[in-house]
């Protein structure tokens, strides 16, 4: 160090840090799996840590279906966090040969109890209750060390049940644009105002498969076609960006659907 007369001075400093007494906390794991429709036989879903993960092994993660289809899972996208991973996959649709094996799990039931009665008929006196298992369900299994964090630890084993449904049990929202912008979106809505599905540009296009209930449409006036909303500068004196929700000509906002209906909306802006 030279001050303002010109002396030169040296000094050393030490610096030490005191290892931490804080334990780090435990991996938690959120998965999200999405209805199955076997129309389409999508899979897809949401694996979300509460710390980033820096690997994982593909033999602890895989799809089971039934016996004779376990479907190992080896494609994941992360994010650049690496905290969130979405799973994306294709089950074939020969799978679904009907409904009923691909809605539910069927399982023979003794309503007249014939195996107690053979059994005390054969004077059988084993007294260890033999019932009769259902098979597991096609579900996606997560296994011990199939992720492991910046921590070095890992998640316990966790069982997703798939969930297929039909697809008359849901609703379609045709949408057509009538506009001269040439940037906007379109955003899906539910109650609490998360963002379920989105457009970009498109001027004729469709929201499927949607639960029955209420919803709402809002677009937003892409003025710098970066495909976000953006709030707008006081430095540079830029407003935000225009946003707007559908409203009916009552100006309610909602949107009711119902199962198994079509319903077509005109946005006009």
């Amino acid at each position: 160090m030279v001050d303002s007369l010109g002396y030169n001075r040296q000094d050393t400093i030490y610096i030490k840090y005191r290892e931490t007494v804080r334990k780090p906390k435990k991996l938690d794991l959120k998965t999200t799996i999405n209805n199955v429709f076997p129309d389409d036989g999508l899979l897809s879903g949401e694996l979300v840590f509460n710390k980033p993960i820096v690997s994982y092994n593909f033999d602890s993660l895989y799809l089971f279906l039934d016996s004779a289809n376990i479907i190992p899972i080896v494609i994941l996208s992360a994010n650049k966090y690496q905290d969130r991973f979405t799973l994306s996959y294709n089950i074939p649709t020969e799978l679904f040969s009907n409904e009923k094996t691909a809605t539910q799990s069927t399982v023979k039931k003794d309503p007249k109890n014939l195996l107690g009665k053979l059994n005390r008929d054969s004077l059988i006196t084993d007294t260890t209750s033999r019932l009769i298992t259902p098979p597991p369900k096609p579900h996606l299994y997560i296994g011990v060390g199939a992720f492991v964090s910046v921590d070095y630890d890992s998640i316990q084993q966790e069982i997703k049940n798939l969930k297929f449904s039909r697809i008359e049990d849901f609703a379609i929202l045709f949408i057509e644009v009538e506009t001269m912008e040439k940037s906007f979106i379109v955003q899906l809505l539910d109650t609490k105002f998360n963002v379920l599905k989105k457009s970009v540009n498109d001027t004729d296009f469709s929201f499927d498969k949607l639960s029955p209930g209420e919803y709402y449409l809002r677009v937003i006036i892409d003025k710098n076609s970066n495909g976000k909303w953006d709030t707008g500068d006081i430095y540079t004196r830029t407003p935000p960006e225009p946003l707007f929700f559908y409203e009916t000509s009552d100006e309610n906002r909602k949107i009711i659907l119902r199962a198994n209906w079509e319903t077509p909306i005109t946005l006009t802006f």
